[in-house]
């Protein structure tokens, strides 16, 4: 890995993983006590919580591993990956990071006991759900071309779902 790539991944974890979910328990906590709001979840709450914490953060590390080691590249837009990656947690979803980011922040939410943080967390996720149809989609249409918009048509937006098995029979 090169310099700058450690850098870049080391930038965004900063910011995805720690200073983003501190603001919205920050202004969450300050919107609740101006609307005295409030909830203490309890120990099987929090660790329910932690448990969503550690499986959004798995989800998000395997992505961010398999774009660098694979794709030789970072999330980073100045520093994408070079090739298409189709493996890995990108089997099940064209958005991994996405649906780990849902999962780790809902979880930060839960265990900090935030109700306002949710709705912070839903209108930050849906920002970057368009920002994703709108520029990057297009940009990995035209840099992948045809490879990726069959990788499109096959592989679900965030959330995974089964794949349907193929159930024809063999040709006569």
């Amino acid at each position: 890995m090169s310099k700058k790539h450690l850098i870049a991944t080391i930038l965004g974890v900063t910011v995805y993983g720690i200073i983003i979910p501190m603001f919205i328990v920050l202004f969450s906590g300050s919107l609740e006590k101006q609307t005295n709001i409030s909830w203490n979840p309890g120990t099987t709450t929090k660790t329910i919580g932690f448990l969503l914490i550690t499986l959004g953060a798995i989800i998000s590390i395997w992505a961010v591993y398999v774009q660098v080691k694979i794709g030789k590249g970072t999330p980073i837009p100045k520093l994408p990956p070079r090739k298409l990656i189709t493996i890995g947690p990108y089997k099940y979803t064209r958005n991994p990071m996405i649906l780990g980011a849902i999962i780790y922040y809902t979880g930060i939410m839960t265990v900090f006991g935030k109700i306002t943080g949710y709705v912070l967390v839903i209108l930050l996720l849906a920002s970057m759900i368009i920002y994703i149809k709108k520029v990057e989609e297009k940009e990995l249409e035209k840099r992948f071309g045809e490879e990726y918009k069959k990788y499109k048509q096959t592989t679900p937006f965030i959330i995974p779902y089964p794949k349907k098995k193929n159930k024809k029979g063999p040709v006569a």
